[in-house]
């Protein structure tokens, strides 16, 4: 009986095939190795591939998939691919997917749509590998350093034209939770508003930021700053063409709507309008900070949603500087066209810039800016000259001091005249510096021309506020300058407040224990207009 000695050998013989079955099973459904891989699109060939990073997960195509695939093409296609789903999800949904990569032909290509059903002739990408030796079916990893051509949305061979693709198997998005910023402050002419708050949603494995100026409850008017895979992107609330962010703001203006609405929005598929977008961020490099910076450099956008990219000017430096006086004519005019505003924009976009205002670790930083002590009203004061900055002068006083005021203006004349206003209203203090000031009286000094200045306070709680802002020659700040004034993050707007023109005469009245109201005249205003209204002491 040789046989019943050789049996054991047979059961391990057993054993070690019935291991190799298991472990190929394991692998073709990638149930072990580097099956999650953070990819980043770079946006050089193709401006909308940068929409597609994230993280990619490998997964085995079933027996009829497979057949459908391979059909269709005379190139050998790989069981193995990758697509942003979980594996036990994969199976049955990767065809409704933005994108997927498939193994043709002894190399990795990327199909997007509907032509993930052609993927082996019908790609985006397709790699390039000079070792053959290094071919791996299964593991996308091991075409991380591989060259990579392109195609175009018209399917035009881009031969020769290589976009950048990096993997990054250890990369978890969510570890970098610790370094979000709560809150991003703006500095320049062309970002909307002074502070953008963080939202409880990652768009592009990146948080949301979010400003809004509660102008009109009818109206949509905040501002979205968003991630889109390489680039971080401005964009107005009305340019996001969501109809649920319509309805937050008409009923209940409050974060948690739009966060939950903005779960529908696709950086990818959404139909959107860029205003601003900035310079790349490469994962690992120096340039990716997490969150934007004062060193991340931005540019008016061109295209539409995902192919939105930035405006480069073509003209070379000197015709740039000859031509900025004109500019600056034609858009600073009443009657100044879209273009004519856009081109003067696009000459303050070089310094304006985000970075972060506060975070949880250093709260004491934002002392005067985001937080207020004993419950006091936060106030910004965002002044951006024209080039008549000589014209423009504010006051900052409570409101008992500013009734005194007028009482003084009154002797002189029955209007606020700034003139006589300066020289008889004492004990006002001329503000020099931007910055934090306490709250106190004090002045407006001398203004540059086309300059941005912020100025950021604290109105005690059981005080009553006043801001008082005129243009001496009556005419209202030209484009691009403006004059904003912020309680606790809001806007605060006149009747009959529509553009900058309007914006001639303004006072402005508020605080915890206050009603606020704003009066705005083209017009100097007569002291009656605050003695009939809440600027009259009660």
């Amino acid at each position: 009986h040789k046989w019943l000695r050789k049996w054991p050998l047979f059961v391990v013989l057993l054993l070690l095939l019935g291991c190799y079955a298991l472990i190929r099973i394991m692998q073709d459904n990638r149930m072990f190795g580097d099956n999650e891989i953070y990819i980043q699109f770079h946006d050089d060939a193709i401006p909308w591939l940068s929409t597609l990073s994230g993280m990619y997960i490998g997964c085995y195509l079933s027996a009829s998939d497979y057949g459908k695939v391979g059909e269709k093409t005379d190139s050998s296609v790989g069981r193995i691919i990758y697509t942003k789903l979980p594996s036990d999800e994969c199976e049955d949904n990767w065809m409704n997917e933005h994108a997927a990569f498939f193994y043709c032909d002894e190399s990795w290509v990327l199909a997007v749509g509907d032509d993930m059903m052609h993927p082996c002739d019908q790609w985006t990408l397709k790699s390039f590998k000079a070792s053959p030796q290094d071919i791996d079916a299964y593991d996308i990893l091991a075409h991380s350093t591989d060259l990579w051509f392109a195609k175009d949305e018209k399917k035009i061979s881009k031969d020769g034209v290589l976009e950048t693709v990096q993997f990054l198997a250890s990369f978890v998005p969510v570890e970098h939770f610790d370094l979000v910023c709560n809150d991003l402050a703006s500095i320049g002419f062309v970002f909307t508003f002074p502070v953008y708050e963080r939202l409880d949603i990652f768009i592009g494995d990146r948080p949301v930021y979010y400003a809004d100026t509660k102008l009109l409850e009818n109206d949509v008017n905040g501002e979205y700053i968003v991630y889109n895979g390489r680039r971080w992107l401005a964009i107005r609330e009305k340019d996001l063409h969501l109809d649920c962010i319509s309805n937050c703001s008409r009923t209940s203006i409050d974060a948690e709507c739009r966060t939950e609405c903005l779960r529908s929005f696709d950086v990818y598929a959404s139909n959107y309008t860029v205003h601003l977008i900035s310079d790349p961020l490469d994962l690992r490099t120096n340039t990716d900070t997490w969150v934007p910076t004062d060193g991340l450099r931005w540019y008016i956008a061109e295209g539409h949603g995902r192919a939105s990219k930035p405006h480069v000017v073509k003209q070379n430096l000197v015709a740039q500087l000859d031509g900025i006086p004109a500019v600056l004519e034609a858009g600073s005019a009443k009657n100044a066209t879209y273009q004519e505003l856009a081109e003067m924009e696009e000459l303050f976009v070089p310094s304006a810039n985000l970075h972060c205002e506060c975070d949880d670790k250093h709260e004491e930083d934002c002392y005067g800016i985001l937080y207020c002590p004993d419950g006091g009203t936060k106030v910004w004061i965002d002044l951006k000259t024209d080039s008549h900055a000589h014209e423009i002068h504010f006051l900052v006083t409570e409101l008992e001091f500013f009734h005194d005021t007028l009482l003084e203006a009154s002797k002189v004349h029955d209007y606020l005249e700034w003139g006589d206003l300066k020289e008889e209203a004492g004990g006002y203090e001329v503000l020099n510096d931007t910055g934090f000031f306490d709250w106190h009286h004090v002045q407006s000094g001398s203004f540059e021309h086309l300059e941005e200045y912020r100025y950021v306070s604290c109105l005690p709680k059981d005080e009553c506020g006043v801001i008082y802002f005129e243009d001496t020659f009556g005419d209202g700040i030209a484009n691009p300058g403006s004059f904003e004034v912020y309680a606790n993050g809001k806007s605060l707007h006149g009747e009959g407040e529509t553009d900058l023109v309007s914006k001639k005469n303004c006072a402005y009245h508020f605080g915890e224990t206050c009603e606020t109201e704003v009066i705005c005249s083209d017009r100097p205003l007569n002291i009656a207009d605050f003695l009939a209204t809440g600027f009259r002491l009660v």
